[in-house]
């Protein structure tokens, strides 16, 4: 079992970075919108690499600088809003979302960079403050999570000015992640009450959820394409007709 879960993490990983990579090197689907999807895409990818490798490999180095795990949510939450062209996506006050991300990361590239213990020097080298501190962290970061995604979802939902297969795709994916960190919340007392760890299957199915949206991004990456091909030669005719 643990050699499929294995797989699964690591088809997750390498397929969601060809995916990222096509979307940021490709000219037709270099837009704002497609970037925060990357960027969503990218951070769930580092999320699920180093919390995989943390077993095998007790410090993972400068993946680690920049916190993921409060900038996935800003981002997809970002990519929803310029995808439905809600106002709210080209409002300002939304990049104060992104602050938690931005001063995590900064403490985190304090501690990587100047091998400064920031925890063990708040702790005052209380072992058992250090663990409470780490999982205060962690505590904030999946409501941060599940509030964002899930408003995002609500977003989607009331939207009327997009495709209807847009929205299925945008539903899909805040329904996946939704479904994923609802469960990640619930699994230190699942893991109590049934005695059963159900982490690894977690990000098993984070890893296959990476690749059914890397197969399902490039196909809906050509629609899009598509579309504004048909869009531009449609107003192209237009122009020319006047």
């Amino acid at each position: 079992m643990n050699g499929i879960i294995d797989i699964a993490v690591l088809l997750g990983v390498i397929l969601s970075l060809f995916l990222v990579i096509l979307i940021l090197s490709s000219k037709s689907f270099r837009s704002d919108v497609h970037q925060y999807f990357a960027v969503t895409i990218i951070s769930l990818n580092c999320l699920l690499t180093y919390t995989w490798f943390e077993e095998y490999v007790p410090s993972n180095g400068v993946i680690e600088i920049i916190s993921w795990d409060f900038l996935f949510p800003f981002a997809f939450t970002l990519y929803v809003l310029k995808a439905i062209k809600h106002p709210l996506g080209n409002s300002k006050k939304i990049w104060l979302l992104v602050l938690p991300s931005i001063i995590l990361s900064g403490l985190q590239a304090i501690i990587f960079f100047y091998d400064f213990d920031l925890f063990y020097w708040l702790a005052g080298g209380n072992e058992a403050t250090i663990i409470w501190l780490t999982e205060i962290r962690g505590f904030i970061a999946l409501p941060f999570s599940i509030i964002l995604i899930g408003f995002s979802y609500s977003k989607i939902r009331t939207a009327t000015n997009i495709y209807p297969k847009e929205k299925q795709w945008l539903a899909f994916n805040s329904l996946s992640i939704l479904a994923f960190l609802v469960s990640w919340l619930f699994s230190d007392p699942i893991a109590s009450f049934f005695n059963f760890a159900i982490w690894e299957y977690l990000l098993a199915l984070l890893g296959i959820f990476l690749v059914v949206v890397t197969y399902l991004g490039v196909h809906h990456l050509n629609i899009a394409e598509q579309r504004r091909a048909l869009k531009n030669r449609a107003e192209s005719s237009f122009s020319n007709s006047c």
